[in-house]
């Protein structure tokens, strides 16, 4: 085990002789696994209901609704979102309990408008899906049986009163466009802090859930609890990092208590700290010698540092344990030069971005990812490995969580962070203005610092990024022509400043109240604060393919220095479609397959494609492999196109890893886990070692990408032969490649091929 040296702080130590006793040893009474029901208000009809959960996999559970992913059963079950549901349960105060200061409930993650009551006494409500929420009970207790009810309000009847109470519409795009009670839910998302594509996307259904998604669990302690404690590195240098630790303790009294920090087992620091009644806030600055850097995948190994901080006092001593990487991040942002010679660009100037792991630069490979099911609770660990495992096995170092879903499990980041995955993690806004009132601006103050703290351990996030689309929405999109038209100049300036008290002030203004190392990035795509993507500033999203009328091969020139989003259709696998459908099904046009096609031009895009490049299929099973097929060729071009412009282009993440229904979209694995041809594709294209061949302009450009972080010394072999296997053209190069960069190794006319046009 390695052995650190411990820092000597310029501070008297106190001793003291505190410890755990059983009058202050912390109580903590899970409540998630506890007999809960769920009825609808009003009801009387009790079901069983299963926390974490939602309402619509209790009523699946209890045979009141079917599978909403089968056929068209989701159009059977738009009911649920327009009543109010009401779950309860029961619990033990027991005197353990009852003799501590402080007795709060917390649930990690209510969805979404919930009144909470103890023994029918209010003890407080949630506006915010993804916040934590914790209140004082000691007031409505009593020793013995307790009952707790959690009643949660329809999101939709919510949304509307919200809606209704502004004279103008938010834009907004993208959400199903159905009416609920005269309001389209892309009008009353905007005004809710809740997972955005619950109400319908262009790869998903709408499904509006509501219901207790978090564990939730009674915590009780005298005289001081440590809330949470974060480990980051600041700097790397001469074989010490320095890390900064930053903890966050409640305390019944004004006292001075002696805080040790252990990492790995072994005593590291320690100094005495002055606790005021209430909340204290801490940090400190621990060097650690020779440490072992944690790296992302195919740059090195990720080795995790155990660490654990202790306060005692005079009455008690209470601990709290973390894991942590040791790794620093920069998102470098250079003025430069870069030109990527015949694959794109003329000589131009701009500015990079791309990121430095411990001050080494990356490529980022990989891929969006969207929640993994519509119903949140159902994806159980194995389920979090697959997916982390076919990003793994497609040779990616980078997934971007995007802000239409949910900030994701602990279990998510945990198995990244294991693995090297980095993790490019979207607040949750998406694809629409959002209010910027004061209580608005409240609520997201407390959910960014709820899930910056959760999270803020985790050496795969690199990258905070305020939200998807909106600032290219404004602008690029006609949503601030369409406001200033509809409602004037007046309301178009108002909701552009609720943006940038959002993005610009809000968020990065958080962030760095909690002291983030990572860098933050205001929307994507963009070329900075509030400044639009072009192909040589900023990261980009491009949809000229599939959306536009771009060909696939229009890839090669519309790369940009970091591609985020790109992606093309195409339906899942025959045996993936059996699995939702039935057989009278299986046609491009049935009412089943449209319903599970929600792009707005259902299957027009991909046949428009189709038709450019395949003949017509002899079956609909022929098609739907063709489809595959096609998708596969156009996301291999632009993988490889991205990968061959470097160190112009530092990052290919495509849209999208997997799906969360069984659908026709832009994923390279289906629901049921089954890889399409655009996987194995993204496997070759994404190998640490690459040949991207080019003819264009009457030239074969031949370039080999490397990610080794070694110099690698390789022959090159480049033929041409006629398809009766005769060669035409044969060439060896022994070549050295610099490490992770591409390099061209043969720029040649297509006449000295000898080949015919």
């Amino acid at each position: 085990m390695r052995q650190f040296n411990i820092v000597v702080f310029a501070i008297i130590m106190i001793f003291f002789a505190g410890g755990c006793s059983p009058k202050n040893k912390k109580v903590k009474v899970d409540l998630t696994n506890t007999d809960w029901s769920v009825c609808k208000s009003g009801d009387e009809k009790k079901y069983p209901a299963e926390i974490p959960g939602c309402i619509h996999t209790d009523l699946m559970n209890s045979g009141v609704i079917e599978d909403p992913f089968y056929r068209t059963n989701d159009l059977d079950v738009q009911w649920i979102d327009k009543e109010d549901w009401v779950y309860t349960t029961s619990f033990i105060a027991d005197k353990a309990m009852m003799s501590k200061n402080n007795v709060d409930i917390v649930f990690e993650g209510i969805d979404t408008f919930a009144d909470v009551f103890i023994n029918d006494s209010l003890v407080g409500k949630t506006k915010n899906m993804f916040r934590t929420w914790k209140w004082d009970i000691k007031p409505y207790l009593k020793k013995g049986g307790n009952s707790l009810k959690v009643y949660i309000h329809s999101p939709i009847k919510k949304g509307i009163e919200l809606y209704d109470s502004y004279d103008f519409v938010y834009n907004a795009t993208f959400l199903d466009q159905s009416e609920i009670g005269g309001v389209g839910d892309k009008k009353v998302a905007a005004h809710m802090r809740k997972a955005q594509y619950q109400f319908g996307w262009d790869w998903g259904p709408r499904l509006v859930t509501s219901g207790i998604w978090k564990p939730v669990y009674i915590k009780a302690f005298n005289d001081v609890s440590i809330e949470h404690v974060a480990f980051s590195t600041t700097k790397i240098q001469q074989n010490k990092a320095i890390v900064k630790m930053q903890a966050n303790c409640l305390s019944d009294d004004n006292q001075q208590a002696q805080a040790r920090v252990f990492i790995n087992n072994t005593l590291y620091a320690e100094k005495t700290i002055s606790l005021n009644k209430g909340e204290n806030n801490f940090m400190d600055t621990l060097i650690v010698e020779n440490p072992d850097l944690w790296w992302p995948r195919g740059h090195g190994e990720q080795p995790m540092y155990n660490a654990k901080l202790e306060v005692t006092t005079k009455k008690t001593r209470t601990m709290k344990e973390e894991t942590f990487g040791i790794r620093t991040v920069e998102l470098v942002r250079e003025k430069d030069n870069q030109k990527t010679s015949l694959f794109h660009h003329p000589d131009s100037s701009g500015v990079s971005i791309y990121f430095k792991i411990n001050g080494k630069p990356v490529f980022a490979k990989g891929a969006n990812i969207i929640p993994l099911d519509n119903f949140v609770t159902r994806p159980s660990k194995a389920k979090y490995d697959s997916v982390i495992q076919d990003a793994l096995d497609a040779n990616m170092n980078m997934l971007r969580v995007w802000g239409g879903g949910i900030y994701e499990y602990d279990y998510f980041y945990d198995r990244c962070s294991e693995e090297g995955i980095l993790v490019w993690q979207d607040f949750m806004f998406a694809c629409k203005m959002y209010p910027g009132n004061q209580k608005m601006l409240n609520n997201i103050a407390h959910e960014v610092k709820d899930n910056v703290i959760r999270l803020r351990n985790q050496p795969s996030v690199v990258l905070w990024c305020g939200n998807n689309e909106i600032l290219g929405a404004w602008f690029n999109w006609g949503w601030s022509k369409q406001i200033e038209e509809k409602y004037g100049k007046e309301t178009a300036d108002r909701i552009w400043n609720e943006y940038k008290a959002i993005f610009h002030e809000t968020i990065p203004n958080t962030l760095d109240s909690l002291n983030v190392d990572e860098p933050y990035w205001s929307s994507s795509p963009s070329a900075g604060m509030g400044n639009l993507e072009t192909l040589d500033n900023g990261d980009m999203h491009y949809w000229g393919v599939f959306w536009g009328n771009d060909t696939f091969e229009d890839y090669r020139k519309m790369t940009g220095r970091f591609m985020s989003e790109y992606g093309f259709q195409s339906f899942p696998a025959m045996h993936s479609l059996k699995k939702f459908a039935l057989p009278q099904d299986l046609h491009a046009d049935s009412e089943v397959m449209l319903s599970h096609q929600r792009s707005m031009h259902k299957h027009d895009n991909i046949m428009k494609w189709y038709n450019m490049y395949y003949p017509k299929a002899k079956d609909f099973e022929s098609f739907v492999y063709a489809s595959q097929v096609l998708q596969a060729d156009g996301m291999k071009i632009a993988m490889e196109s991205h990968r061959a412009a470097m160190p112009y282009c530092m990052g290919s993440l495509y849209w999208q890893l997997n799906d969360c229904w069984p659908a026709v979209s832009w994923s390279s694995v289906d629901f049921y886990g089954r890889w399409k041809a655009f996987h194995y594709l993204t496997k070759k294209a994404y190998q640490p070692l690459i040949i991207v061949p080019l003819v264009k302009n009457n030239q074969l450009s031949v370039k080999v990408v490397s990610d080794s972080t070694q110099t690698v010394k390789a022959k090159v072999v480049v033929k041409t032969l006629t398809f009766l296997g005769d060669v035409r053209f044969n060439k060896e190069l022994n070549v050295e490649l610099p490490a992770n960069t591409s390099t061209q190794v043969l720029n040649i006319d297509k006449e000295q091929l000898n080949v015919k046009n």
